[in-house]
This record gives C-alpha cells, sequence and structure tokens, in this order.
C-alpha cells in the first residue's frame, strides 16, 4: 500500500514538474530609461505563450491601464485614455509612444495573460522623460557632466593645448 502511495505522489510532482516547463514568459522586455521630451518612445513586451492561446495583453503607466490588445475580441485593439499617453502605432508586442512630455513619465507596465491555463506575467520599468535637446538650461545637464567639461579643459590648459590664457566663471548653485 505504501508503494502505492510513493508511486502516486512521485507520479503527481513529475506531473506537476512538466506543467511549470511548459509555461508562459515574457521573451523580451523593453522600455528605454530616458526619452527626450517631444521624441517618440518605442516600448516592447514579447512573450512566449509555450503553446497557449493569448487572452490579453495590457499595458499600464503608474498602474493605470492605457492599452489593451484581446485577439478574441470584437475589437482586439483597446486604447483607454490616460494624459500624458499618445498612442502612433500599436500591435500585439510593440507600443511607439509619440510626443512624449513630463506627464508620460512613470512606471510602465506590460501584463501578459493566457487562455485555459489563465496563467498571468507581469513586468515593469521605469521610463524618464529629459528636457529637450534644443534646451540651453544649463539645470538638463548632470553636475557629472558639467565636471567632466571642467576637468577636460583643465587638462588643456595643463598641457598647453589651449595657449591663450581664460577664465570659467560659473555660478553654480547660486541664483
Amino acid at each position: 500500500m505504501e508503494n502505492i502511495f510513493h508511486h502516486i505522489i512521485n507520479s503527481f510532482f513529475l506531473l506537476t514538474c512538466l506543467q511549470v516547463v511548459k509555461s508562459l514568459r515574457i521573451s523580451e522586455f523593453i522600455v528605454p530609461r530616458n526619452a527626450f521630451e517631444g521624441s517618440d518612445a518605442r516600448i516592447i513586451c514579447s512573450y512566449d505563450l509555450e503553446g497557449y492561446p493569448l487572452y490579453t495583453l495590457k499595458w499600464y503607466r503608474n498602474e493605470e491601464e492605457f492599452f489593451r490588445y484581446e485577439p478574441k475580441a470584437k475589437e482586439p485593439y483597446m486604447y483607454l485614455p490616460v494624459k500624458g499617453i499618445k498612442i502612433n502605432r500599436s500591435n500585439s508586442t510593440h507600443i511607439l509612444l509619440s510626443n512624449v512630455n513630463k506627464f508620460t513619465e512613470g512606471s510602465f507596465a506590460c501584463e501578459v495573460s493566457t487562455d485555459i491555463q489563465f496563467q498571468t506575467l507581469h513586468q515593469e520599468s521605469h521610463l524618464t522623460i529629459v528636457a529637450s535637446r534644443s534646451s540651453d538650461n544649463l539645470s538638463t545637464y548632470s553636475s557629472r557632466n558639467v565636471i567632466t567639461v571642467l576637468l577636460l579643459l583643465q587638462l588643456m590648459v595643463s598641457h598647453q593645448i589651449i595657449k591663450s590664457h581664460f577664465s570659467v566663471n560659473l555660478n553654480v548653485g547660486n541664483s
């Protein structure tokens, strides 16, 4: 009797392991770390369903849903209005956000769910919007970049690459 019970437990464990091996996974998830204000940003959520049908792919920004792809629905693509989100193009794995701005910034997440098995995976990453490239405002540059430029100038002067005398007056931190 104990042998039969042991056999049943082993069989159950083996079947459970086989189910785990054949499961949903997100194969590629890309949200750019930074995007310039006014530019486009492509976000990607590719998935491997291991043979199961897709139920939905949902996109969120700061936990607010803005896009849904549900292949079996009458209208498979659903766009939900969210401030700062303008979708230029989309398909079952990619979205092109257009004309991003400070309201676009946030935590972007994709959620993939399968039909039949009802497995769901969720992955997220943060997108930061950087001031426009054309901005002349010194505050858009990091202090690390300013220090790097100053060190390069110091090196150039000390090696007499720049022979003329000049002075640099930076009023950093003072208004």
